[in-house]
């Protein structure tokens, strides 16, 4: 009796070490799901030929932490706006018609080198995303005078215009691959204008979640505040909040000082939370993209001169400490933008 308790302690023990070596192999197995990401990085640097420029992409694997040239193009825009493609190996830029102040998109295709135009209609363009099979473009066409939200198809370059209101400026925008959440803050065109000598000229804020149906749900709001950037993940939303668009000048009376902040904000909970002191660093950053876990931003910072180029960094928001991931290249040039795309 003994000896078959034992026989049965044994098999006991084997079945329990078969059952965790297969659970460590089954969660080695997982992947993580921000391994499917890259950063499409657009720079600018002047051309082979006198008096032009040229605008060099490049993607960074945020799980290989390499960067690799994706392809050149012309740079004519008035404000130079790329997203790589790298499935499809399309890239969309905006390049300015010739003859005209008007920036339109194009589609370079890096196997066959085509080049194609791909809308006629834009004049100004702020903001481009690739969302599944639509270009998400904040942009201004020839009839109108502020920013408003746009679905662009990808083959025909169809505009779907998703304002509902044309006093609502589209300030900033961000897009997340992994969660497919597109958001964005509004402000009255109206009243930004009144508001432009005043010391404390921040103005009413709003931010939206874009919907696939391209409507508009309604977040949370700010009260005369300026945004500074915007990114967000599943749970929380991060932005910089200023009270006003104008540091400490004594031509502005009654400012005492400018006042900067980063906010996060819970989308359960609806809590804003004023990041630590320690993360005033966070205040030069360009928001790209929020981790999984709230805890690493990634954003994009400007140079201060000769010997510190524009750069690339993540930010651990509980330890406080940067870390470049990519440096512009050259000498003379800057990295214009920047986004999170699928691989």
């Amino acid at each position: 009796m003994q000896k078959f308790m034992k026989e049965i302690e044994v098999i006991t023990l084997l079945s329990l070490m078969f059952l965790l070596t297969g659970c460590q192999k089954h969660e080695s197995l997982q992947t993580n799901p921000e391994d499917q990401l890259a950063i499409s990085i657009m720079t600018t640097r002047n051309g082979q030929k006198a008096g032009t420029f040229e605008s060099d992409i490049y993607l960074f694997d945020m799980k290989t932490a390499k960067t690799k040239k994706i392809a050149t193009v012309p740079y004519t825009s008035q404000y130079p706006l790329s997203v790589y493609d790298p499935q499809k190996k399309l890239l969309y830029y905006s390049s300015r018609l010739k003859g005209t102040h008007e920036d339109e998109v194009f589609v370079y295709d890096c196997r066959t080198k085509e080049t194609r135009q791909l809308t006629d209609w834009c004049d100004v363009l702020n903001y481009m995303f690739i969302k599944e099979d639509k270009l998400y473009l904040a942009a201004m066409d020839t009839k109108k005078t502020i920013i408003t939200s746009y679905w662009c198809d990808r083959e025909t370059g169809k505009p779907t215009d998703l304002t509902w209101d044309h006093d609502l400026f589209v300030d900033y925008v961000t897009y997340n691959p992994l969660t497919k959440g597109l958001y964005c803050n509004l402000y009255s065109d109206r009243e930004s204008y009144k508001r432009l000598n005043e010391p404390e000229n921040g103005i009413r804020q709003r931010f939206y979640q874009i919907k696939p149906d391209g409507s508009f749900r309604l977040i949370t709001e700010e009260k005369r505040k300026i945004i500074g950037s915007l990114v967000a993940n599943s749970r929380k939303m991060l932005y910089i909040r200023k009270n006003t668009s104008v540091p400490n000048v004594p031509e502005m009376k009654g400012l005492k000082e400018q006042i900067i902040e980063v906010v996060s904000y819970d989308f359960q909970s609806k809590k804003k939370t004023v990041l630590s002191e320690k993360d005033k660093s966070l205040y030069q950053m360009g928001f790209i993209y929020l981790d999984r876990k709230g805890t690493t931003l990634y954003g994009l910072k400007k140079g201060q001169g000769l010997g510190d180029p524009d750069k690339l960094v993540s930010y651990d928001l509980k330890t406080h400490k940067e870390k470049i991931l990519f440096r512009y290249p050259g000498t003379e040039g800057a990295i214009n933008n920047a986004c999170v795309v699928k691989k």
